[in-house]
């Protein structure tokens, strides 16, 4: 299941001391699935598991439901008032312990999560365009409520006709660029630093590049990617702590999962999430 990549663009990777201004020491794939080759999970209900190359991931049906199908991936349906904001977690999705795709997880650890979604729609455009309609992934801590802590990104509808590119961050900060769809994702997450970058790759691409590559632009030509650093949401920004694991509230090496997940605050139409290829690579800090 691990696989260390050697070389970027027929570079050393052991020549490369930073990407975008991230120092690392090389990034080894801990985990690489394709939900579309799993077996049907069938229908789950909330809690329900499906074991795929090994990490149980876990469903939450809340206001829509959760299905692996062979052939075409894991299918996520929302419904009406199905959200994923500020203090709820109200719709449907899959998560994992990223402990359970990498064991010996570290705090100083820096973490890729990579995804390819495809959607599907009963009318109109076949990605998300309507008020809040939306699927994507997040580094999460498990919570729901009130301590949630989340960091990742998707393509949301908003005003009820056009595509957004959105990074967020929980509870409630996020940041939104019209775009067209997007179809292959990353978050890179720094755990101690609790600092993230969202990307994607070029329009159309379902393409899944080493971390911090992925080179997709906006229309005016500036790079897809945002930049975040979270103290004030994911930790108690006023105390100082004694050691890198005690990070109140935050996302920590303990609690750290991920959820692949979809809304549709306004029920217009029947819309789904298609997820397929899912990887996640660490780096071991010096």
């Amino acid at each position: 299941m691990a696989n260390s990549i050697s070389y970027v663009g027929g570079v050393r990777i052991a020549d490369i001391k930073t990407i975008s201004e991230i120092e690392y020491t090389g990034w080894e794939e801990v985990y690489s699935i394709d939900f579309s080759e799993a077996d049907n999970s069938g229908d789950l209900a909330t809690a329900a598991t499906a074991i795929v190359d090994g990490v149980t991931w876990t469903a939450n049906k809340q206001n829509g439901t959760v299905e692996i199908v062979n052939g075409k991936g894991l299918v996520i349906t929302p419904a009406v008032s199905s959200d994923l904001y500020g203090t709820s977690t109200a719709c449907p999705f899959l998560s994992a312990s990223v402990l359970d795709m990498v064991s010996d997880l570290g705090q100083t650890d820096v973490l890729c999560m990579q995804w390819v979604i495809d959607y599907s729609a009963s009318s109109g455009a076949q990605y998300p365009v309507n008020s809040y309609e939306a699927a994507g992934a997040h580094f999460w801590n498990g919570v729901h409520g009130t301590n949630q802590r989340f960091v990742g990104g998707d393509n949301i509808g908003i005003g009820g006709s056009q595509n957004n590119w959105r990074s967020h961050l929980g509870t409630s900060t996020q940041s939104y660029a019209s775009s067209s769809v997007r179809y292959a994702w990353e978050t890179v997450l720094y755990i101690s630093g609790q600092a993230a970058i969202v990307s994607s790759g070029p329009e159309g691409s379902t393409t899944l590049d080493p971390p911090l590559v992925m080179s997709g632009t906006y229309s005016n030509g500036n790079r897809q990617r945002a930049y975040i650093y979270g103290p004030n949401q994911y930790a108690s920004a006023a105390s100082w702590r004694t050691t890198e694991s005690d990070i109140s509230t935050g996302l920590t090496t303990s609690s750290l999962g991920v959820m692949l997940y979809g809304m549709e605050v306004y029920h217009n139409r029947t819309f789904e999430g298609i997820f397929t290829k899912f990887r996640l690579f660490r780096s071991r800090k010096p």
